[in-house]
């Protein structure tokens, strides 16, 4: 997958957020006076370098895109890669970045971009924070994470008991995409979390449930898609996330023959532009 934009204004480099994260991030900022500002939150056990090509695109339709390594993740991994205390830090972290992005950007009027458990991240921070952000777009969020009873008990228990054990990566990288080079990149990147703690784990999944708890109190516009042949996510979690919402201003789009990465699909310009024309119609 090649997208090169020569007009975008790049940069990458650390900055040290008031959670005492020290985080990695890129940044594209467009050849002319910006629309507005796309903040990228990646999923789990990836990095923002597998974004190059979605922020250069993006700074084509004249929108700056900042996106972070996670904590724990990609070159934001510190002395515990794939570690976190809460999923609650991935939120306060996203907050403190995003006042970052505005105040170097410039740039007033925020979009929200999260996919996987990035989007999961993104509608706890709207139901948490709700402020901002004028709307917000979401690809294969993690909103439908099931374990059996007991596998669900044990994790709990061993992440309390062994929070920082780790565990072989539970993604087969050829569930990503519909084109194998993807999963065969994603393989060897060295950035890739391969092994995750359990604790990281199991604060997904707790996070997963607790959205059911307070999707309600979303009151941004949200634009929800998935790959209609996601066998990572279950497009049925978009599906009952779509009917729990109570904004008005919400859209689902379901992709026939997509993967989970519906931005690193063969045809994943046709979904980048379906996110632009709905951005458009939230930064006027």
């Amino acid at each position: 997958m090649k997208y090169i934009h020569v007009g975008a204004m790049y940069k990458e480099g650390y900055v040290e957020l008031p959670t005492g994260l020290n985080t990695f991030y890129r940044s594209w900022l467009p050849e002319d006076k910006a629309r507005g500002l796309v903040i990228g939150v990646h999923g789990f056990a990836e990095h923002s370098g597998r974004y190059l090509h979605v922020g250069e695109a993006l700074s084509r339709y004249n929108y700056a895109f900042y996106i972070h390594d996670l904590r724990g993740h990609g070159k934001s991994r510190g002395e515990e890669p794939g570690y976190i205390d809460s999923f609650n830090e991935f939120i306060d972290d996203l907050d403190s970045f995003m006042d970052y992005a505005i105040r170097d950007s410039g740039i007033q009027g925020t979009i929200l971009l999260g996919h996987s458990m990035g989007g999961l991240i993104v509608l706890h921070y709207l139901a948490k924070r709700r402020r901002r952000v004028k709307a917000a777009v979401v690809t294969g969020a993690a909103t439908l994470i099931i374990y059996p009873v007991l596998q669900r008990i044990l994790l709990e228990l061993m992440s309390m008991l062994s929070p920082r054990k780790r565990i072989d990566l539970p993604i087969d990288p050829g569930l990503l995409s519909s084109d194998p080079s993807v999963g065969e990149k994603y393989a060897m990147d060295e950035l890739v979390l391969k092994k995750p703690t359990l604790k990281l784990i199991y604060e997904l999944y707790r996070a997963s449930k607790e959205i059911w708890r307070i999707v309600e109190e979303i009151d941004t516009p949200v634009l929800i898609i998935h790959g209609e042949n996601d066998r990572i996510v279950n497009p049925e979690g978009s599906r009952r996330l779509y009917d729990r919402l109570r904004v008005s201003d919400k859209e689902l789009k379901i992709y026939p023959g997509m993967r989970h990465e519906v931005l690193n699909e063969p045809e994943w310009l046709k979904v980048l532009e379906d996110i632009i024309e709905w951005i458009n119609k939230h930064v006027q």
